[in-house]
Formats: C-alpha cells, structure tokens, sequence
C-alpha cells in the first residue's frame, strides 16, 4: 500500500525544516514521512538533450527523483519538498476530511506558517 492515502512523502536536506514540517503533520492529521534524497536519483534524471530531465524516462523513483530534480536549482534556500499526491483524494468521510478532494497540505503548510509567525514574535 505504500504512503497511500494515509501520509505524504516530505523530502529534502535541512533536517530541522523536515523535523517541524513532520510535526506540524503530526498536529494537524495531515502525517508526512521522511522519504531519501540519495545523490543516485540524479543519475534517473540524465538526459541526452539537456542537461537534466525534469523527470525520470524510467519511472524510477519518481517522487525522490522530483525531488532531486528541484533541488538542482534552489541553492543555499532552505526548502523542502511535499509529495501529496497520493493524499489527494479521500476515499471516505472520517473526521473533518470529507469523501473527494481532500484539501491535504493546506492546513499543514497553514499551520507551519502561524508557527514561524510566532518565532518572530
């Protein structure tokens, strides 16, 4: 079953970023889980017309090799990237996600937001 509809991937470098990001998850109902960001998915990007494909031909490791993708061209920033898709969708009411389009990420990203608001206070 994977991730499925129960947590998004959370992929990137800055431990601290993927840390809060996680928690903030936890808090919120919307769960991530830390997936690798392995220097050997950049070989899945290699293209013989550019300089990077912006994705895998192979299929291969598709949300760590989006990932890797990204993180070409964000230098120092500090980043992180969510792979919601397969959260997307919600096979059934339960709780305050209703059956169909989930929304997933927006009250996560919301709430992580309002937390470094208040560090700045």
């Amino acid at each position: 079953m994977g991730l499925r509809e129960l947590a998004g991937g959370v992929l990137g470098y800055r431990q601290s970023l993927i840390d809060e990001l996680i928690k903030v998850g936890n808090d919120t109902g919307e769960w991530l889980w830390q997936l690798p960001l392995f220097d050997g998915y950049l070989e899945y990007l290699s293209s013989d017309f550019a300089d990077i494909a912006n994705a895998s031909e192979s299929g291969k490791a598709g949300t760590c090799t989006g990932a890797k993708f990204l993180e070409q061209f964000v230098g120092d920033t500090h980043w992180a990237h969510l792979d919601i898709a397969s959260v997307m969708k919600c096979p059934n009411t339960k709780g305050y996600m209703v059956k169909g389009m989930s929304g997933v990420g927006a009250r996560l990203l919301t709430e992580w937001v309002m937390v470094q608001a208040a560090k700045l206070k």
